[in-house]
């Protein structure tokens, strides 16, 4: 009677063992990541935005302070280089400049709803929200303290402006990267969140 190789048994029991290792890894699901995310409803902090464009050799490097509330809306403030203020509320979107405002777009006016909602969806984790505008993936992670989604735009306006959103998080959300069809992409890092329950 033959008999198999040890050789081959052993490279057969490792292909298996490697195919069950990136099954397990693929099945994380919205539902296990909104289980490891620390909800609150204040959340604020410090970030750090670098725009690569494909005519610079080096990325634009902006740095301020964020802050989130569900009724008060994101509140985005450039420290560096130029210091000004971006607000997303339920109003709509304006921009301050050296205490003045300098830009205003209701949210009766077309797309600028759409925007904010998309914002707070992403900093509240609210799925279904985001699932109105984009198909989510969820990236295989290899690191169970780590997960890290990709959106791409199910609308026509959306997906003509973005090709798609990457984020990554553990406990909170760590990185927000949209990238564009034309090669350019903004990567945007939060530090020293803190959260208000």
């Amino acid at each position: 009677m033959p008999r198999t190789p040890t050789a081959l048994a052993y490279l057969l029991l490792l292909i298996a063992s490697l195919l069950t290792s990136l099954a397990n890894a693929s099945t994380v699901t919205l539902d296990d990541i909104t289980d490891r995310i620390d909800i609150s409803e204040q959340l604020h902090g410090e970030f750090v935005q670098l725009k690569y464009l494909s005519i610079l050799p080096n990325p634009l490097r902006s740095s301020g302070n964020f802050s989130f509330g569900p009724n008060s809306g994101l509140m985005w403030e450039t420290i560096k280089p130029l210091h000004s203020r971006l607000t997303f509320s339920p109003e709509g979107i304006s921009q301050e400049q050296d205490g003045q405002q300098v830009w205003l777009a209701q949210s009766d006016q077309p797309g600028v709803a759409v925007i904010g909602k998309i914002m707070a969806a992403i900093f509240t984790n609210d799925w279904q929200t985001l699932k109105d505008f984009f198909s989510i993936t969820v990236k295989p992670d290899n690191n169970a303290q780590q997960w890290q989604l990709q959106l791409v735009p199910n609308q026509a306006t959306l997906a003509s402006v973005m090709e798609r959103i990457e984020l990554t998080g553990d406990r909170q959300l760590q990185r927000i990267t949209l990238y564009e069809h034309s090669g350019d992409r903004t990567e945007i890092e939060f530090f020293s969140a803190s959260e208000t329950p």
